[in-house]
């Protein structure tokens, strides 16, 4: 007896394991932030927002948080954000790309894509500040 409800315990955590893998893989990036390297110590990070107001940030060099850290958006940030990315990044566009030792802003919203390597466009800078403010500051940075 002891035997098969060991068995059919184990049956249900496996389930339960495939269940909530399948959930997150169902999961769709809604918008993106890249900022790549330079030739020096220019921030190296990736911001995205999924369709259930996941956050998922990875740190990668030069920057203060490292890893992985992910967190959910409030409704109401997670509108405001959408609302904005649909009246900023309305179509795909490549700006200032030919320079070599700028660091590379890849924003990436539904099927649009802006690229720009330095300093944000000034018609993008104030969406992006906002965007990535509201992102981030909802995060846990304790692992």
């Amino acid at each position: 007896m002891k035997n098969i409800f060991i068995k059919v315990l184990t049956i249900l955590l496996l389930n339960s394991c495939v269940s909530i893998q399948n959930k997150n893989i169902n999961n769709n990036v809604i918008l993106s932030i890249q900022h790549g390297g330079c030739y020096g110590t220019c921030p190296i990070y990736t911001i995205s927002l999924y369709d259930d107001a996941r956050i998922v940030y990875h740190g990668k060099r030069f920057v203060e948080h490292q890893g992985l850290y992910e967190s959910y958006l409030n409704k109401h940030d997670f509108k405001q954000i959408l609302s904005l990315s649909d009246n900023t990044f309305m179509s795909s566009e490549d700006i200032n790309m030919e320079v070599q030792d700028l660091p590379r802003t890849t924003i990436n919203y539904k099927r649009n894509k802006i690229q720009f390597k330095g300093t944000a466009p000034e018609k993008y800078e104030q969406s992006i500040l906002m965007i990535e403010h509201s992102l981030l500051k909802c995060l846990n940075w304790e692992k």
